[in-house]
């Protein structure tokens, strides 16, 4: 079903569809590993196809450069789909393959990556370094990134996850509104009045390297669509 033909046949088996929000999209990023050049990032992405009850999601594993920040490679982990049955009384979950998948703990261990296991936290005094989010920039450990290198960075990560966006399945789930998943990734705001930290961390692969600094970002203005990405100061760029 198209996302206009899925609201009609919820609405025919009386389903809350009327009560659902506007088309969609979300990315959100958590760290995943890192070596000595990488920070690897899982990132998913969720289309609600115009419905709270449904929803596709892709998983990409992204290998963020410690150099430069900008993301250099996305690879396809995995797509699913949940919705309901033909009946509507079923909830089923779906999955896709997606050309190119890879198993993202193999790409880890070719690239002697450190696996990272704990999450990221809330920017406090006992856990994460001083992390805060000014008109001027960022900064994380008294390391400052200009506020406009931080959203042209979160912008690259953006279009590479649109640009490595896979067509959706042929059985019925493109939309006869327009609203493409390019195109919602290509509506989210990116705005100093519409962004917030939301953790921060300082990792290292060993302890003969230096300390990666990094901020995961979240952003949504008035559009309906949003983003929680991570951000990382690229070593020797920082302005002390």
């Amino acid at each position: 079903m198209t996302r206009f033909m899925t609201t009609v046949f919820l609405v025919l088996l009386g389903l809350p569809a009327l009560a659902t929000p506007p088309d969609a999209i979300s990315i959100s990023d958590r760290i995943f590993g890192v070596n000595a050049t990488h920070v690897f990032i899982l990132r998913h992405v969720n289309d609600n196809l115009g419905l709270n009850i449904l929803g596709m999601n892709d998983t990409y594993l992204v290998a963020k450069s410690i150099k430069t920040g900008q993301d250099e490679t996305i690879w396809p982990v995995m797509r699913w789909h949940r919705g309901y049955d033909e009946n509507g009384e079923k909830q089923i979950l779906q999955y896709f393959p997606l050309a190119g998948a890879i198993n993202p703990f193999r790409i880890l261990a070719q690239f002697n990556a450190l696996p990272i296991n704990r999450p990221m936290r809330y920017p406090d005094e006992r856990f994460t370094p001083q992390t805060a989010l000014f008109s001027d920039g960022l900064e994380i450990a008294e390391q400052i990134l200009p506020l406009d290198v931080v959203f042209a960075q979160m912008r690259a990560s953006i279009d590479l996850t649109s640009a490595a966006f896979q067509p959706y399945p042929e059985t019925g789930f493109q939309s006869m509104t327009f609203s493409t998943p390019q195109d919602m990734m290509g509506d989210i705001e990116l705005e100093f009045e519409w962004c917030e930290i939301e953790a921060a961390m300082s990792i290292r692969a060993s302890y003969d390297l230096i300390k990666v600094n990094l901020a995961r970002i979240y952003c949504a203005g008035d559009s309906a669509q949003s983003a929680s990405l991570i951000v990382l100061i690229p070593a020797g760029k920082a302005e002390n």
